[in-house]
């Protein structure tokens, strides 16, 4: 099991994730939470690197 398929196993807590990303204001923390976000919703890294701007 990879890593994508192990977070996806877990249960997202949309009120908790919404709480985490006002409370950092570090850009790259929002960064990261948008990409947890993203993978829970089915994206592919491929998919969530060009959202947040990656290349």
């Amino acid at each position: 099991m990879n890593r994508t398929q192990a977070l996806r196993n877990q249960p997202f807590d949309a009120n908790e994730w919404q709480k985490l990303y006002y409370r950092n204001q570090h850009q790259s923390i929002r960064h990261r939470l948008t990409a947890i976000k993203l993978l829970y919703e089915g994206n592919s890294r491929t998919q969530v690197r060009e959202e947040i701007g990656y290349r």
